[in-house]
């Protein structure tokens, strides 16, 4: 197991209960298999750029444990979920 973060940028047109649920739904996806250490929330931030049409994000941290081969199954799970604007997945030393 190895030491990731990821950054999700979520749809800033999404009610509070809704982003609960994705993050909910981030998390269960990688305590498949792996173990969530720390999940932030950054809160709505202003993009430098649009991204999808959206001027803004809501931006969320998560910190977590994860097999290597995993890593690609849960990018493309998050590639086609629904209120995910961008993320990226780093690991860390």
């Amino acid at each position: 197991m190895y030491n990731y973060e990821s950054l999700f940028i979520l749809n800033p047109e999404l009610d509070e209960a809704a982003i609960d649920k994705l993050i909910e739904f981030i998390q269960t996806s990688i305590e498949k298999s792996g173990k969530v250490k720390e999940v932030n929330r950054w809160g709505l931030k202003r993009l430098a750029y649009q991204v999808k049409k959206h001027d803004n994000g809501f931006y969320v941290l998560f910190e977590y444990e994860e097999k290597p081969e995993v890593i690609s199954k849960l990018k493309e799970e998050w590639k086609i979920k629904d209120g995910i604007l961008r993320f990226n997945v780093i690991r860390k030393k």
